[in-house]
């Protein structure tokens, strides 16, 4: 995944329902002495009336590709 990127929320989370869809507009690597640190997305919803233009933090493993 890459910014620019549309994906699927796949992991409901409090005031987001699985399903919704968003635009990735950051990548941010976690700082950690291990090696093989977590990186998170920045990702702006849309598709739901609650999260419209809400930007929230997720793992990728909890984001579908849906424009690759």
């Amino acid at each position: 995944m890459k910014v620019g990127d549309l994906v699927n929320i796949t992991r409901r989370a409090v005031g987001v329902p699985a399903g919704t869809f968003g635009l990735i507009t950051d990548i941010v690597k976690g700082r950690g002495d291990t090696t093989r640190s977590l990186q998170y997305c920045l990702v702006e919803m849309y598709g739901h009336q609650q999260v419209q233009g809400i930007t929230r933090r997720w793992l990728g493993r909890d984001l579908e590709l849906m424009n690759g």
